[in-house]
């Protein structure tokens, strides 16, 4: 301890003052340096390469064990283990916390369409010994042929977090979060094909807000939804009511010639703010109308 009984005040207060902005300088460079060594995510988001879903991908009625998960986590947030039942309940989720070869892939993520639900998600091991997490992004899509008109409805988009800790088998649920939620779909593109379009093709986009059509100007979500064949916008008409506001194109059938359609919505302009969409394409003596999911 330092003690100068001929020590100025003045000296005496600075001297302090100058061993404390000390002390805040190393505790902050030691904070930093344990941040690295255990903080549970990386900076960077995960992006991956456009791709489309198999046949085998699109598994039919089926529930999706994605949804399923998330509706039980709703419902009781507590954290389970990884035992028979678990993976009796949700066999892909738990052969992707174990990134088994046959659902894992460290360049592209799993995905899958069943169940109205189109579902991407990707494992992610972290710094933590045993410690990975699983982000889910779930579609809810429901898709339908009467007679030779197909029609898509996309009504929601859910995100959320599955941590798994291998040492215990401690299964717990993340809200997604900005800081925590790295997987990044940045578009989505649904349609069909199945010959001919006969007639107009009408789509549309609504928002949870009741902007005003200047409003979705500025913000450019009259950009949001886009003719992924023809790469158009269609100029979009506008209207609103008290609680929502939506965008409606009508498209010439004839500029589809090889009958295919396919509709992208840029996800980075539309944010949380979707609400909902729908689509109808008539096909003229279509023999077999298939739908098309395209992620990016």
């Amino acid at each position: 301890m330092h003690f100068d009984p001929y020590e100025k005040p003045e000296a005496r207060r600075r001297r302090h003052m100058s061993n404390i902005c000390l002390a805040i300088v190393i505790l902050l460079f030691f904070a930093g340096v344990v941040s690295l060594f255990f903080r549970n995510t990386v900076a960077e988001p995960y992006y991956f390469d456009h791709f489309e879903l198999s046949d085998e991908q699109m598994l039919g009625e089926q529930d999706s064990q994605f949804y399923l998960l998330n509706s039980r986590f709703s419902a009781d947030s507590s954290a389970v283990s990884r035992d028979e039942r678990f993976e009796s309940a949700y066999p892909t989720v738990n052969s992707l916390l174990l990134m088994q070869n046959e659902v894992y892939s460290e360049d592209k993520p799993y995905a899958e369409y069943c169940g109205d639900y189109l579902c991407v998600a990707q494992v992610y091991p972290s710094v933590i010994s045993g410690v990975r997490t699983l982000d889910v992004a779930l579609f809810h899509i429901t898709a339908s042929v009467d007679g030779g008109t197909a029609r898509m409805n996309m009504l929601g988009i859910t995100k959320y977090t599955i941590r798994y800790d291998a040492s215990s088998g401690e299964i717990s649920y993340l809200p997604y979060s900005d800081s925590t939620y790295r997987l990044s779909v940045n578009s989505i593109s649904l349609g069909a094909v199945g010959g001919s379009v006969s007639g107009d093709f009408v789509y549309s986009i609504s928002f949870n807000e009741p902007f005003t059509a200047e409003q979705l100007d500025k913000l450019s979500l009259d950009k949001a939804l886009i003719d992924d064949i023809n790469h158009s916008f269609h100029k979009p008409v506008y209207s609103s009511t008290d609680y929502y506001s939506t965008l409606t194109t009508t498209a010439d059938g004839g500029n589809f010639a090889d009958g295919k359609v396919l509709i992208k919505y840029d996800l980075t302009a539309i944010g949380n703010m979707f609400h909902m969409s729908d689509f109808s394409i008539t096909y003229g003596q279509a023999d077999d109308i298939k739908f098309i999911f395209e992620v990016n």
